[in-house]
């Protein structure tokens, strides 16, 4: 009874790492290349291996077709890992061209004239004063360069 009672919390250990694969792989092409239940099954595969638990499974899925879809998600995580976006974002995001900023806002005083509708009097207000077009001009960061591996 107590083997039972291992066995099953080691698969529901299996089952929630297989479904934390499975997620992150909704951030790959995966679901383009593949079928739904080879990815399934390569994520069930991953999580027994991190789980020790892949002996008993190996010989069920050597006859399966899933060795490239494996090599895909633990690429994945190894670009995870070595990926630093406080870096490399950074870079990548300098390279992207900026829209011009526009006509500059002029500090000239709003226009006060008045206009009456149905006996009501109303100042004519140039909402449009003071504002700009375009981002922020983001300043400099400096010589960071983005590697590829």
């Amino acid at each position: 009874m107590a083997e039972m009672a291992r066995e099953h919390k080691d698969l529901d250990t299996i089952s929630a790492y297989a479904w934390k694969i499975c997620n992150d792989c909704t951030r790959t092409d995966l679901s383009l290349m593949y079928p739904p239940h080879q990815i399934a099954i390569a994520c069930i595969l991953i999580a027994s291996v991190w789980t020790n638990r892949d002996k008993e499974l190996k010989n069920w899925f050597a006859e399966l077709a899933i060795l490239e879809i494996q090599k895909i998600i633990i690429n994945l995580y190894s670009v995870w890992k070595t990926f630093d976006e406080k870096e490399q974002l950074v870079a990548i995001l300098q390279k992207i061209p900026r829209p011009n900023p526009g006509p500059q806002a002029t500090n000239a005083p709003m226009m006060q004239s008045q206009h009456s509708h149905g006996g009501l009097s109303v100042p004519n207000m140039n909402v449009h004063q003071g504002v700009t077009m375009g981002p922020p001009h983001m300043p400099p960061t400096g010589g960071m360069k983005f590697e590829t591996h």
